[in-house]
């Protein structure tokens, strides 16, 4: 179960300004050379990604020193979110989605324990709305139901609650409950996914 939020590119938020830290979105042969000189774990995701213009990662390093170690980062993506970046506890279970024309999909986004509580995944996601990162007007991401540290993260910047998404079952036995708070016609969810889909 994944709860969902978004972020229309209109949206009266908080604007936020994280000091002493240095944001930026890595090519794909920069990311690679901070995996290889060990600046940030191979957990950070394929920098082979970045290649398809439709990805883009958005690092956080303490300081102004472009060799330091990560100390945060995300990814978005436009177009299509396939469910082996959207899932939550089991990857059988995740939910691909379909976005709508200028939506972009927050995901993988970390932050290390030392830096914490610092709103590093705000400060990011506002690094990437006043960039314009892909393109997007509206932004849109989930999370595990119970994860309210990122919950509290993305509500700071003003992404909305937008309910939860019910995925069960293994093979074909399976189905998708979506809240009808959500456009299905603009955000189609689940669509290479087997079984039924039924908003509630």
């Amino acid at each position: 179960m994944v709860r969902l939020m978004t972020l229309p590119g209109d949206v009266h938020r908080k604007k936020f300004e994280v000091a002493g830290y240095d944001f930026s979105m890595p090519t794909d042969v920069e990311l690679r050379r901070a995996i290889d000189a060990g600046e940030v774990s191979p957990a950070v995701g394929l920098p082979s990604k970045l290649r398809d213009g439709k990805h883009r990662v958005v690092v956080a390093r303490a300081g102004n020193d472009p060799a330091s170690h990560v100390a945060a980062y995300l990814w978005l993506c436009s177009d299509r979110v396939d469910a082996d970046d959207n899932f939550s506890r089991a990857s059988h279970l995740g939910t691909s989605l379909q976005l709508p024309a200028g939506g972009a999909f927050i995901y993988n986004a970390w932050t290390s324990p030392q830096h914490r509580g610092r709103s590093l995944i705000a400060a990011m996601l506002e690094h990437a709305v006043t960039q314009h990162v892909l393109g997007a007007r509206e932004f849109i991401t989930t999370m595990d139901w119970t994860n309210e540290s990122s919950r509290r993260a993305f509500a700071k910047l003003g992404m909305q609650d937008r309910g939860l998404i019910w995925r069960c079952g293994r093979g074909w036995l399976q189905f998708t409950l979506v809240p009808r708070s959500i456009d299905v016609s603009e955000l189609r969810l689940a669509e290479s996914a087997p079984g039924l889909k039924v908003a509630f």
